[in-house]
């Protein structure tokens, strides 16, 4: 994995919306020695931002389909996680978080 890869999936690491093998992957970048383009910045910025969301989102899980719409607005504005775009292009379908419609 490349800087650009992890910056790509950082925000979505910070979530805990990557797959084990993505999840792996970013951590592992991390913790490689060779020069990085402000990972660990990024990594720190986007873990703030993930537990001060936390801060202010209900405190049930919100329905499937609360996520797909947020997911469809942020395909369409283009400013979707390259994780979500990636599993959508393959299954279909979003990635799966919160609790069953």
């Amino acid at each position: 994995m490349n800087c650009k890869e992890f910056k790509d999936l950082a925000p979505a690491l910070a979530l805990r919306a990557l797959d084990e093998s993505e999840r792996l992957g970013c951590e592992n970048h991390l913790l490689s020695t060779a020069p990085h383009d402000g990972c660990h910045e990024i990594e720190s910025q986007t873990r703030l931002m993930a537990s001060r969301l936390a801060g202010v989102l209900p405190e049930h899980p919100l329905r499937r389909r609360v996520w797909q719409a947020i997911e469809r607005r942020l395909e369409a504005s283009g400013a979707a996680p390259a994780a979500v775009r990636r599993r959508r292009r393959h299954t279909g379908r979003p990635p799966a978080t919160g609790s069953p419609a």
